[in-house]
């Protein structure tokens, strides 16, 4: 039966590689990123929430950074300096050389795990040999080792010499045009900056919108992006008081209208979004006149001719961008928040960049150190009305436009500031002074497949707990109870309800997505449903972990990705130039982990580990000083520094089933171990 039911699907997909090529042609970015913190939760929560990269691999744990192989949408540096430089987050280390050998064994090893529903996963099976074969021929082998060795992966290793540049030059360089003077900025001649007498060419499809900074969530951008001609959106930063105040510019073509845009990504993937007139936002590709050029430019990066970009253009109808976006809600849905960020008269056209079309502007070229930008730039706008645009070229120096300045300005946290000539500044908004993301399609295969993820996660406020599970159960009324998880969150088991009702029975339960009934929604594969239901019928003194008990403590630390399993599948790939692209390779598998923490707490146990993997699911038993997570495997000399401090011993059963790493669902970040912090009384 399988094999007569392969041959076709096999054909098919071969035939669907072409549209499979496209969508996987659009590849995410990636670096290395020295990054220090003074609290790695708030900075691990700025790269998953503010940023919104898509992988966040910890490669090192040093004394004074932490060594992070990230893949975002986006120029990874760029996208750093807007959403999380800064003390309160992290900044960007540059204690290490240009070229930084990390010392460790580059792995790879990946893994994989019998199917034994064959036949009735044989469509996703043929879909994943689609991918594998888009992306080239490789040699696969299997291994299978004893119960004494399987944690010994030297034989699957190869030495190889890391020096993967960290930062570019133009970041790691400062630039000082000018001594520092006791007063730092002396009355200059007004030049004008941009002719206020050309009429610009109007393109109708431009449009502006802003979005605050410390709700400013990733899904939020991409809400907009799905909304753009090309999936593409420019953004920058506009400067208000200080930091925490800022909010971030996005620009894009689209072919929708403002109030549906709006509409759409107000509901529940954005707090608050501003909106300039697209006559007005026309002055954006007039003071950068290269940028709108930008969007098809990184386009035709991921595509190879263009023919293919004009068949990737954005010609979604309004009924499937709403399910496009339910999608990105269930996954990736942000908590609901009373903060509201500052007035949005502050950010209005002409409030900011109004000021071009009657005044003329100055440049001012700042230096500082990377603890003192922000107050910097806060103590030059300081007397502003509105916000301010603000160009980020380097970890030291910015570039801000502005239309007036105090003759005599003296900065105490700058460490130089010059007013530049128009031809000086004109560098400085070229490609470099634009954060974009590019984001792939929404694809037929995501959105067409049966859902796996027929279990939710419930958040609320510990007041509003029997409020967010009434409101739920109006909508699936036939649905049992849900499993208490702490005092704040409960799981939900929605498989015998959630297929059958209308066509897009998720829209239904974001009814209740407010501040009032459940603060946060998010639906896990039923894997998680299943097993905790089964723990909870055993008892909370029965343990998760059965079979053969793989241990991870002091006195046994493993070797290898962490936790391994009894079958593997090698990639034996070349050593070509493109092998540092290819590197860090992992399992792309997520396993469930018991964990004990005696002699701490359960908060500093699973913050640990969420921290140095990807965490999509946390338990505390109620009678002992133990839980599990479902987790990414992760390295085990990264995952050590957690055995012993946070956590007194890991362990998993080897013969369990491990599941593939759920797609676009957000993974935990200290905020939601917080919540799960108390059990329900």
């Amino acid at each position: 039966m399988g094999s007569s039911r392969s041959c076709p699907l096999l054909v098919a997909a071969l035939i669907f590689m072409h549209n499979m090529s496209q969508a996987t042609s659009q590849l995410l970015h990636s670096r290395l990123v020295p990054l220090s913190d003074s609290d790695g939760s708030s900075c691990h929560e700025c790269l998953v929430i503010s940023a919104g990269f898509q992988k966040i691999y910890l490669r090192q744990v040093g004394y004074r950074f932490r060594l992070y192989w990230l893949e975002g949408y986006g120029d990874i540096l760029p996208s750093i300096l807007l959403h999380c430089h800064s003390r309160r987050k992290c900044l960007i280390y540059t204690g290490l050389p240009s070229h930084y050998d990390i010392g460790h064994l580059v792995m790879t090893t990946s893994q994989y795990t019998t199917n034994v529903n064959r036949d009735e996963n044989i469509e996703q099976d043929v879909f994943l040999l689609a991918q594998w074969i888009s992306h080239g021929i490789v040699i696969p082998r299997a291994i299978k080792g004893s119960v004494y060795d399987k944690h010994d992966l030297s034989r699957f290793m190869r030495k190889k010499k890391t020096g993967i540049p960290l930062l570019p030059g133009e970041y790691s360089k400062r630039k000082v045009r000018e001594k520092r003077r006791k007063t730092i900025l002396q009355v200059v001649t007004e030049e004008e900056l941009i002719s206020t007498t050309e009429t610009p060419y109007i393109d109708p499809s431009i449009r502006c919108m802003i979005i605050h900074g410390p709700t400013n969530d990733g899904v939020c951008r991409e809400c907009l992006a799905m909304h753009s001609k090309w999936f593409t959106v420019r953004g920058y930063l506009l400067f208000y008081k200080h930091r925490q105040l800022s909010a971030e510019l996005l620009v894009f073509p689209s072919n929708y209208e403002t109030s549906d845009i709006k509409s759409n990504c107000l509901q529940h993937l954005c707090s608050t979004i501003v909106s300039w007139d697209p006559k007005d936002c026309q002055i954006m590709d007039f003071i950068f006149p290269t940028h709108h050029g930008l969007i098809k430019k990184k386009q035709k990066e991921h595509d190879s001719n263009e023919l293919h970009l004009t068949r990737n253009e954005n010609a979604m109808d309004m009924k499937r961008i709403k399910r496009v976006l339910d999608f990105i809600a269930q996954r990736r849905m942000p908590r609901k928040s009373k903060y509201r960020g500052p007035s949005q008269d502050a950010f209005t056209f002409p409030k900011t960049l109004g000021m071009l079309r009657q005044k003329k502007i100055f440049c001012i070229y700042v230096t500082a150190s990377v603890l003192n930008r922000w107050p910097c730039i806060g103590c030059i706008l300081k007397k502003m009305v509105g916000a301010r645009l603000v160009l980020l070229s380097s970890l030291w120096n910015a570039i801000v436009l502005t239309s007036q300045i105090e003759e005599k300005l003296n900065c105490a946290t700058c460490s130089d500031v010059t007013v530049l000539r128009p031809d000086a500044c004109k560098q400085f908004r070229g490609d470099d002074a634009v954060n974009i993301e590019v984001y792939p399609s929404p694809s037929d295969h995501q959105l067409l497949q049966p859902s796996k993820s027929n279990c939710i996660v419930l958040y609320y406020t510990s007041s509003n707990e029997e409020s967010c599970v009434k409101c739920i159960k109006r909508y699936l009324p036939t649905t049992g109870d849900p499993y208490v998880l702490t005092k704040t969150s409960s799981l939900l088991d929605v498989s015998k309800v959630f297929l059958k009702r209308t066509k897009r029975p998720f829209q239904n339960l974001l009814e209740c997505h407010t501040m009032y009934f459940c603060i946060r929604l998010q639906m896990v594969p039923y894997e998680f449903c299943m097993y905790h239901e089964v723990f909870v019928s055993q008892g909370d003194s029965q343990s998760v972990v059965r079979a053969e008990s793989i241990e991870f403590t002091q006195e046994r630390i493993p070797v290898g990705v962490w936790p391994s399993q009894e079958h593997r599948l090698v990639m034996s790939d070349s050593e070509s130039e493109r092998a540092p692209e290819l590197w860090p390779v992992f399992a792309n598998s997520i396993a469930l982990v018991q964990f004990e923490y005696k002699g701490s707490t359960f908060l500093d146990c699973a913050a640990c580990l969420l921290e140095r993997t990807d965490v999509f699911f946390a338990y505390n038993f109620q009678s002992t000083s133990a839980g599990y997570v479902w987790m990414r495997q992760a390295p085990s000399f990264v995952l050590r520094s957690c055995v012993g401090k946070g956590c007194s011993g890991l362990s998993y059963d080897a013969h369990q089933m491990q599941l593939e790493r759920p797609v676009g669902i957000r993974q935990m970040i200290k905020e939601d171990i917080r919540i799960l912090r108390e059990p329900k009384e």
